[in-house]
């Protein structure tokens, strides 16, 4: 006769009847009248199917220059006496958390100093929000390209901006990304 089933290796013990005392047995031994046979199989029955894990691949979420921006240049001179930037790249309305963001941006200063920051706007839409990082271009720089990271706490639907300023006009900046990655 041919069968299916397959075999798991039993373990053989004698039980001690007043304390519960186990006593491994081997061959052809055999318990005491004072103790109880019990045996019991290496391997169980299956247990229930665990949560679904992590999609594989990266948990990073990338933004490149948002909006109605292109593969071009981008003008952030702010006229004199305002104190504003622009918003070169944005991300979506996120989920709260904690973010490392990666932020890359070409710059030229035209001669004059520059600025950048990552901010999230103060309300769900809109604003200049918390700067979370900054940096100052000096003017001797010029032209030069800006990598920068800060982590970010995020509040439920509140946005993400890299934002620039230049003092000149013909102040510009290219080719700007962002990368977010959740830390909690």
């Amino acid at each position: 006769m041919i069968s299916n089933a397959v075999s798991t290796p039993t373990i053989t013990a004698c039980a001690v009847k007043k304390t519960g005392d186990l006593r491994i047995i081997t061959g052809s031994a055999k318990c005491k009248k004072t103790e109880r046979l019990v045996t019991w199989g290496t391997k169980g029955p299956a247990g229930a199917r665990g949560p679904a894990g992590a999609p594989a691949g990266s948990n990073e979420i990338m933004y490149s220059q948002a909006n109605n921006y292109w593969q071009g240049w981008i003008n952030i001179y702010v006229a004199p006496g305002g104190w504003d930037t622009i918003s070169v790249v944005q991300t979506t309305q996120l989920l709260a958390g904690n973010y490392l963001v990666l932020a890359n941006v070409d710059i030229d200063t035209n001669g004059d100093r520059a600025f950048c920051s990552v901010t999230t706007t103060p309300e769900a839409v809109g604003g200049n929000g918390t700067i979370h990082y900054a940096t100052n271009i000096p003017a001797e720089l010029g032209s030069q390209n800006l990598s920068f990271s800060s982590n970010v706490g995020v509040e439920a639907g509140q946005e993400v901006h890299l934002r620039c300023r230049g003092f000149i006009p013909g102040a510009v900046a290219r080719d700007a990304s962002m990368t977010l990655i959740p830390l909690s």
